[in-house]
Protein backbone atom coordinates (compact mmCIF):
# COMPACT_ATOMS: atom_id res chain seq x y z
CA UNK A 1 0.00 0.00 0.00
CA UNK A 2 1.26 3.47 -0.89
CA UNK A 3 2.39 5.41 2.20
CA UNK A 4 0.54 8.54 1.05
CA UNK A 5 -2.80 6.75 0.98
CA UNK A 6 -4.99 7.30 4.01
CA UNK A 7 -8.52 5.91 4.20
CA UNK A 8 -11.25 8.57 4.23
CA UNK A 9 -12.45 7.41 7.64
CA UNK A 10 -9.21 8.56 9.24
CA UNK A 11 -9.70 12.12 7.94
CA UNK A 12 -13.32 12.14 9.09
CA UNK A 13 -12.31 10.90 12.55
CA UNK A 14 -9.47 13.44 12.67
CA UNK A 15 -11.89 16.22 11.75
CA UNK A 16 -14.36 15.18 14.42
CA UNK A 17 -11.62 15.07 17.04
CA UNK A 18 -10.57 18.56 16.01
CA UNK A 19 -14.14 19.87 16.21
CA UNK A 20 -14.64 18.22 19.62
CA UNK A 21 -11.46 19.80 20.96
CA UNK A 22 -12.36 23.17 19.49
CA UNK A 23 -15.86 23.08 21.02
CA UNK A 24 -14.29 22.31 24.43
CA UNK A 25 -11.83 25.18 24.01
CA UNK A 26 -14.65 27.63 23.24
CA UNK A 27 -16.53 26.27 26.27
CA UNK A 28 -13.54 27.04 28.48
CA UNK A 29 -13.68 30.61 27.13
CA UNK A 30 -17.33 31.03 28.15
CA UNK A 31 -18.99 30.20 24.83
CA UNK A 32 -21.98 27.87 24.50
CA UNK A 33 -22.32 25.63 21.49
CA UNK A 34 -25.29 26.69 19.35
CA UNK A 35 -24.79 24.34 16.40
CA UNK A 36 -22.26 21.96 14.96
CA UNK A 37 -21.98 21.04 11.29
CA UNK A 38 -24.89 23.38 10.55
CA UNK A 39 -26.08 22.78 7.00
CA UNK A 40 -28.28 24.74 4.68
CA UNK A 41 -29.30 22.53 1.78
CA UNK A 42 -26.54 22.24 -0.78
CA UNK A 43 -25.05 25.64 0.07
CA UNK A 44 -22.56 24.18 2.50
CA UNK A 45 -21.81 23.74 6.16
CA UNK A 46 -20.53 25.74 9.11
CA UNK A 47 -18.38 23.59 11.38
CA UNK A 48 -19.14 25.29 14.66
CA UNK A 49 -21.44 28.09 15.83
CA UNK A 50 -20.89 29.29 19.39
CA UNK A 51 -22.16 32.20 21.44
CA UNK A 52 -21.01 34.16 24.44
CA UNK A 53 -24.41 35.32 25.66
CA UNK A 54 -23.01 37.59 28.39
CA UNK A 55 -21.00 39.58 25.85
CA UNK A 56 -23.49 39.11 22.96
CA UNK A 57 -20.94 37.54 20.62
CA UNK A 58 -21.95 35.01 17.99
CA UNK A 59 -19.06 33.19 16.40
CA UNK A 60 -19.02 31.18 13.19
CA UNK A 61 -15.94 28.98 13.22
CA UNK A 62 -14.26 27.01 10.45
CA UNK A 63 -12.22 24.21 12.01
CA UNK A 64 -9.18 22.90 10.13
CA UNK A 65 -7.44 19.87 11.59
CA UNK A 66 -4.04 18.79 10.35
CA UNK A 67 -1.41 16.28 11.32
CA UNK A 68 1.11 19.13 11.55
CA UNK A 69 1.82 22.55 10.05
CA UNK A 70 4.87 21.47 8.07
CA UNK A 71 3.80 22.68 4.64
CA UNK A 72 1.27 25.41 5.44
CA UNK A 73 -0.94 26.51 8.28
CA UNK A 74 -4.32 24.82 8.50
CA UNK A 75 -5.95 28.24 8.26
CA UNK A 76 -4.40 28.78 4.85
CA UNK A 77 -6.93 26.26 3.52
CA UNK A 78 -9.74 28.76 4.19
CA UNK A 79 -9.59 30.58 0.88
CA UNK A 80 -11.69 33.43 -0.48
CA UNK A 81 -14.37 31.12 -1.90
CA UNK A 82 -14.72 29.28 1.43
CA UNK A 83 -14.93 32.56 3.37
CA UNK A 84 -17.68 33.87 1.09
CA UNK A 85 -19.63 30.62 1.46
CA UNK A 86 -19.40 30.82 5.25
CA UNK A 87 -20.58 34.45 5.19
CA UNK A 88 -23.57 33.47 3.05
CA UNK A 89 -24.45 30.62 5.40
CA UNK A 90 -24.08 32.93 8.40
CA UNK A 91 -26.55 35.37 6.84
CA UNK A 92 -29.04 32.54 6.32
CA UNK A 93 -28.50 31.35 9.90
CA UNK A 94 -29.14 34.85 11.26
CA UNK A 95 -32.34 35.24 9.24
CA UNK A 96 -33.59 31.90 10.58
CA UNK A 97 -32.50 32.68 14.15
CA UNK A 98 -33.53 36.28 14.89
CA UNK A 99 -32.74 35.86 18.59
CA UNK A 100 -29.12 36.55 17.61
CA UNK A 101 -29.86 39.68 15.57
CA UNK A 102 -28.37 42.02 18.21
CA UNK A 103 -25.20 39.96 18.67
CA UNK A 104 -21.79 41.00 17.41
CA UNK A 105 -20.87 38.51 14.68
CA UNK A 106 -17.38 37.13 14.40
CA UNK A 107 -15.77 34.72 11.93
CA UNK A 108 -12.99 32.61 13.42
CA UNK A 109 -10.70 29.95 12.03
CA UNK A 110 -9.53 27.24 14.41
CA UNK A 111 -6.32 25.45 13.53
CA UNK A 112 -6.04 22.10 15.26
CA UNK A 113 -2.78 20.18 15.04
CA UNK A 114 -1.90 16.72 16.30
CA UNK A 115 1.21 16.95 18.45
CA UNK A 116 3.47 14.28 19.92
CA UNK A 117 1.59 11.59 21.73
CA UNK A 118 -1.78 9.95 21.16
CA UNK A 119 -4.73 12.29 21.39
CA UNK A 120 -2.56 15.35 22.05
CA UNK A 121 -3.77 18.42 20.17
CA UNK A 122 -2.73 22.05 19.85
CA UNK A 123 -5.56 24.47 19.15
CA UNK A 124 -4.95 27.93 17.71
CA UNK A 125 -8.11 30.00 17.40
CA UNK A 126 -7.72 32.95 15.09
CA UNK A 127 -10.43 35.38 16.20
CA UNK A 128 -12.01 37.64 13.58
CA UNK A 129 -10.00 35.84 10.89
CA UNK A 130 -12.16 37.32 8.14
Amino acid sequence: MDQCFRPAGNNIDKGRMGEDACAKEYGSRGFAQIARNWRCGKKGEIDLIVADVKRSILCFCEVKTRRDGTFASAGAAVDYKKRMRIRLLAEIFLVRNPEFSDFYVRFDVAEVYFTDGPGKLRIDIIESAF
